[in-house]
């Protein structure tokens, strides 16, 4: 009997999580700063650009900071007609977030690159974001 409901419990779980994974699209690309990419997420398509990293005050490689400091970067999306500017971040602090929702779309900033260094300067053009994209 214990037997038979351990094989039940074993397939319940089985079933829900692979039942999880068929619902969820995840997508998880890096951007250069002015590039766009469309991602497949049922029904419907969406379109991500990475215009800008609006602030960057994290903490350099080589200082020592009180704090571990953040960026934030603007995006554009857009799925069919409609068009959303969000800001992400690289941490969660006051007002802004790592992630965002769109449309029944999340949208997360997994990383940002290049990170500060004290030694060397990091033009606009340089940065690299990190996204994962999930319904």
């Amino acid at each position: 009997m214990k037997g038979a409901i351990y094989w039940f419990i074993v397939l319940v779980a089985t079933t829900t999580i692979s039942c999880d994974k068929q619902r969820e699209s995840l997508h998880e690309d890096t951007l250069g700063v002015g590039q766009c990419k469309t991602y497949k997420v049922a029904p419907a398509n969406i379109t991500i650009c990475f215009e800008a990293v609006e602030q960057e005050s994290r903490c350099p490689v080589g200082v020592t900071c009180v704090w571990e400091g953040i960026a934030v970067t603007r995006f554009r999306a857009g799925i069919g007609a409609d068009n959303h500017i969000i800001t992400l971040a690289t941490r969660d602090f006051h007002t802004y977030s790592k992630d965002t929702l769109v449309d029944g779309v999340t949208i997360e900033l997994v990383n940002l690159t290049p990170y500060p260094d004290a030694t060397a300067t990091t033009t606009s053009n340089s940065y690299r974001a990190t996204l994962r994209v999930t319904r």
